[in-house]
């Protein structure tokens, strides 16, 4: 029953031009972007907590109550990436189950 409905969709999909190396191509890009994206903002949540922190580590004896605006600002960006970590686990995890799914209906 699921097998006729998968033809069903090839074939509908090839009559309008698009091929499952398409959707192959398109789930490996979408990957690819999220997966380097996820790299590109760990590294910059790295240099901005370690700035930050350098920040609070020479404010925490002169000014207490900057260095409690440096820790709470080191909160809300850790809150921030952490956030932005959870929307690309997801979208990096959708390319995979598309890209496994293709790779099923071609063993």
């Amino acid at each position: 029953m699921e097998e006729n409905k998968v033809m069903e969709e090839k074939t509908e999909n090839s009559k309008k031009g698009l091929e499952d190396r398409d959707f192959y191509q398109q789930a490996c890009a979408y990957f690819y972007y999220h997966a380097e994206q996820r790299t590109t903002m760990i590294n910059y949540f790295t240099a901005v907590f370690a700035a930050s922190l350098a920040l609070y580590g020479s404010l925490i004896t002169k000014y207490p109550l900057a260095s409690t605006f440096v820790s709470g600002f080191l909160f809300v960006v850790s809150l921030l990436f952490y956030f932005i970590d959870i929307r690309n686990r997801f979208d990096v995890k959708q390319s995979q189950n598309v890209i496994c799914q293709i790779e099923r209906d071609y063993k």
